[in-house]
C-alpha cells in the first residue's frame, strides 16, 4: 500500500469586517467603562484625602503663623507701655531754652548750662565776640522780667580771641514751676 500524501489546502483567511470590529468593540466598552468608573472613584477618593491632608497642613501652619503674629504683638505692645510710662514720667523741658532763644544776643553761644530748679537759678557758660557783646547780653538779661537776679562771676579773654563768660541767672519762684530732673535716664 502507497501512502498517498495529500496537501491539504490552506485555510481560507477570514476577512475581517467593520461588524466584526464593532461586535468586538461593543462587548469589550461595558468593560472599559466599568474600570475607568472605578478608576475615577479610586482617584477621587485618594484627591479627597489628599486635600484634607493639605487642609490640616494649612490650618496648623496658620496657627503656627498666629501664634508667632501674636507673640510679636505682644513683643511690641511692651515696648511701646514701656515707651508709654517713659513718657509719662518725663515732664516739660526746663522753660529756661525757651527764655533763652526769646532773649539771647546774636553774636552771643551758650556752651554750658547748669540748672537748679531748687533753689531758681540757672549758671551759664558762654562765648561772645567782645565785652561790649557782653555787656549788651547782661542788660538784655537785667531787662527780662523773669529774671530777678543776674550776677556775671567770670569773663576772660579766649585763646582765638572773642570772651568767654560765666553768668548766674536767678528767676521768680513760678518759673521752673513743673520742671523736673529725672535722674532715671
Amino acid at each position: 500500500m502507497a501512502i498517498e500524501i495529500i496537501p491539504k489546502s490552506k485555510p481560507e483567511r477570514k476577512q475581517i469586517s467593520v461588524l466584526d470590529i464593532f461586535y468586538y468593540f461593543a462587548i469589550s466598552l461595558p468593560f472599559l467603562l466599568l474600570f475607568a468608573y472605578f478608576g475615577i472613584i479610586l482617584f477621587q477618593n485618594r484627591a479627597q484625602t489628599r486635600l484634607a491632608e493639605i487642609d490640616v497642613l494649612i490650618a496648623e501652619k496658620e496657627t503656627r503663623e498666629a501664634k508667632i503674629l501674636e507673640k510679636e504683638i505682644l513683643e511690641q505692645k511692651k515696648k511701646i507701655d514701656v515707651f508709654s510710662d517713659i513718657l509719662w514720667s518725663y515732664k516739660k523741658s526746663s522753660p529756661l531754652f525757651e527764655l533763652l532763644k526769646n532773649i539771647c544776643h546774636k553774636e552771643v553761644s551758650f556752651v554750658n548750662a547748669e540748672i537748679t530748679p531748687g533753689i531758681n537759678q540757672a549758671t551759664l557758660l558762654a562765648q561772645t565776640s567782645d565785652f561790649k557783646t557782653l555787656r549788651e547780653q547782661i542788660l538784655l538779661f537785667e531787662n527780662e522780667p523773669l529774671i530777678k537776679n543776674t550776677e556775671l562771676v567770670s569773663g576772660s579773654v579766649a585763646e582765638r580771641g572773642g570772651v568767654n563768660f560765666s553768668v548766674i541767672l536767678t528767676f521768680d519762684s513760678e518759673f521752673f514751676k513743673g520742671f523736673h530732673i529725672n535722674n532715671n535716664f
